[in-house]
């Protein structure tokens, strides 16, 4: 029985729950249509503190 190189181990890692699941929201949902809904009701930069980008908010909730 062989070893394997370390370099084999190294290219190989697993997958979190939040990439599975993020990967099967991708296939699932049309991002571009879902922005594009939300996008005229989501908070405008302005004065105060800047709002978060709407892709990256979808992804986090």
């Amino acid at each position: 029985m062989a070893l394997k190189p370390h370099s084999e181990f190294s290219t190989k890692r697993r997958q979190t729950r939040k990439e599975i699941f993020l990967s099967c929201m991708e296939h699932i949902l049309p991002w571009q249509n879902m922005t594009a809904v939300i996008e005229p009701f989501y908070p405008k930069a302005g004065n105060g503190r800047r709002p978060y980008p709407l892709e990256t908010m979808l992804r986090i909730h």
